[in-house]
């Protein structure tokens, strides 16, 4: 079932409490994060939220905690983007720092190769392997044989290795 909350006549926060007065226990859910983030700023914008008092911000939180269904945590955080950049993004909410990818799939699967060849050696053993076929010509080893013995056996604990080595 689809519905749809058009909320654009509520204009005073008088008309927020009584609204949360008489919707104890009311919680409505919209379809996608991008949807809600919309809805957030709007109301944001609407009522001006950054210039109010204490009191209609903490009705308006509730009102916007009630509706989307967002922790005060997450809503604390969006409010906050929303002053520092004056509107919401959604995107920009959910994008996270991550490491860059050093051992690509096709590493894994040769050092899954190499360990089905050699019987699985020890992650030292293993890196000399690596070392000694870059000095003799298989570029296919440039990344692998820099890598760290300890962190061979990090990639042997990957998906991508145990779909190709016989020896788990």
């Amino acid at each position: 079932m689809m519905m749809e909350m058009d909320d654009s006549n509520i204009a005073a926060i008088g008309q927020i409490e009584r609204l949360l007065s008489a919707s104890r226990g009311l919680r409505l859910k919209s379809a996608s994060r991008t949807e809600k983030h919309n809805w957030l700023d709007s109301v944001l914008r609407r009522f001006k939220f950054h210039g109010l008092g204490r009191k209609q911000k903490g009705l308006l939180r509730r009102y916007m905690q009630q509706i989307t269904g967002v922790s005060a945590a997450q809503l604390t955080r969006l409010i906050k983007q929303h002053l520092l950049t004056g509107k919401l993004s959604p995107a920009a909410a959910g994008r996270r720092s991550r490491f860059p990818v050093t051992y690509t799939r096709q590493d894994m699967e040769l050092l899954a190769e190499t360990d089905n060849l050699h019987g699985r050696l020890s992650g030292p053993a293993a890196r000399h392997i690596f070392e000694d076929e870059l000095k003799a010509g298989d570029a296919r080893y440039q990344r692998l044989s820099g890598i760290s013995p300890s962190h061979i056996y990090n990639l042997r604990e990957k998906a991508a290795y145990k779909a190709k080595a016989l020896i788990v």
